[in-house]
């Protein structure tokens, strides 16, 4: 309630992503304002559209989990539940590559280290830290271009905030 011109902005920005422009949005207010809210409206407005619609989470204090709400996009957008084996991840995560038209040999390996795959990990053993975050960096990139190509994709990451706690201990 009371945020049809926030939610009108969203469609407004939505019309330039239809046309290939790619936007960022933030949305930003103090707790109770509404935002996840606004969120679930939009989404829920774009049901008639031809779209990809990934969701990620963090908190907003875990920089030891920098990759945190990447995880949950690349999950998400193959289909993987906490109840896969290894060898199905690599299965799905091999054929959304394909899907997208990104040869899975390549890139596979580094999305599936990313995953925790200790047989990746092993086959990647061997490179510069900055050389295999720069590869990692660069398959999601493409991942994302190339399957943007396809509709419109709107990756939403929400940041929480860390519960505080009142009783010192």
């Amino acid at each position: 309630v009371g945020r049809v011109r926030e939610l009108a902005t969203l469609h407004a920005i939505w019309a330039h992503v239809t046309r290939g422009q790619g936007q960022v949005v933030g949305v930003v207010g103090d707790a109770g304002m509404g935002k996840s809210r606004l969120v679930a409206e939009f989404r829920r407005s774009l049901r008639s559209e031809p779209h990809t619609y990934l969701q990620g989470h963090c908190v907003s204090y875990s920089q030891t989990l920098a990759y945190q709400p990447v995880l949950a996009l690349v999950r998400h957008a193959c289909g993987i539940t906490d109840g896969d084996r290894p060898a199905v991840i690599a299965v799905k995560v091999r054929r959304r590559l394909q899907e997208a038209d990104i040869d899975p040999a390549i890139a596979a390996p580094y999305l599936l280290h990313l995953l925790g795959s200790a047989s990746e990990s092993e086959r990647l053993a061997g490179r510069r830290p900055k050389d295999h975050q720069d590869s990692t960096l660069a398959v999601l990139v493409q991942w994302s271009l190339q399957s943007s190509r396809r509709c419109p994709l709107v990756l939403e990451v929400e940041v929480r905030p860390l519960a505080v706690r009142d009783d010192p201990q």
